[in-house]
């Protein structure tokens, strides 16, 4: 038993400096991998071949929309409730919050599209709503390349009264955000809500297909 006690600790003895060495070197090779990436992002304007298609797939159903499926009456934009619930924090603050996309259009075209979360502190002894709005003027989609997604741009209003009106407090251009991690995390905040986007337009015009089928086999009834 002592034996192999003993061959334990000389083993552990000659190896230990390259099980030191080895672990050293992992963060390091995580370190760098991390710089390549994010330099790579940096590189492509953060194109991302999901949100190309996601925008090729909106433009997609543009046709296919028609003027009882429009909320407002501006024939250009579309309006679809992309989410809606509560959200809590660690602190115990609750919010109650709602999500709406407008799709700006011109004819089947897909023109811009804007992104608008609203929440409400609901268990605070002050009224506070919060606006983040975040907009794409140009959500291209290129055969054959990835557009870069320069032109994304996040904006914060907030207004402390039921009757009052919104107040800008800040805005800020994609490009002029210095930080990565704060980019990804508006990128991605832009791609969940671009995924929310197509699939409640397609909800939208699969219940309303539902809903005409229905209609027509309803007054072909002559019995």
């Amino acid at each position: 038993m002592s034996y192999n006690i003993n061959k334990f600790f000389i083993s552990l003895f000659l190896f230990f400096p390259f099980y030191i060495g080895a672990l050293d070197k992992l963060p390091r090779e995580l370190a760098y991998a991390q710089e390549m990436l994010i330099k790579a992002f940096v590189e492509s304007g953060y194109g991302d071949v999901e949100v190309d298609d996601l925008h090729k797939k909106i433009e997609s159903m543009l046709p296919l929309l028609n003027e009882e499926m429009k909320i407002v009456s501006d024939t250009n934009k579309v309006v679809l409730n992309v989410g809606s619930g509560e959200s809590f924090r660690v602190s115990g603050e609750r919010y109650i919050f709602t999500g709406v996309a407008e799709i700006y259009k011109t004819g089947n075209k897909l023109d811009k599209i804007v992104l608008i979360y609203e929440r409400l502190n609901a268990n605070s002894d002050y009224y506070k709503m919060e606006k983040r709005i975040l907009t794409n003027s140009t959500p291209l989609y290129v055969d054959g390349s990835v557009d870069k997604n320069d032109d994304l741009m996040i904006a914060y209003e907030e207004k402390t009264s039921v009757n009052g009106d919104y107040k800008p407090v800040s805005e800020y251009n994609f490009p002029n955000i210095d930080m990565h991690e704060f980019k990804m995390q508006l990128f991605n905040s832009y791609k969940q809500y671009l995924r929310k986007t197509a699939a409640s337009l397609d909800e939208s015009i699969q219940s309303y297909n539902t809903r005409k089928r229905f209609n027509i086999i309803k007054i072909a009834e002559f019995q």
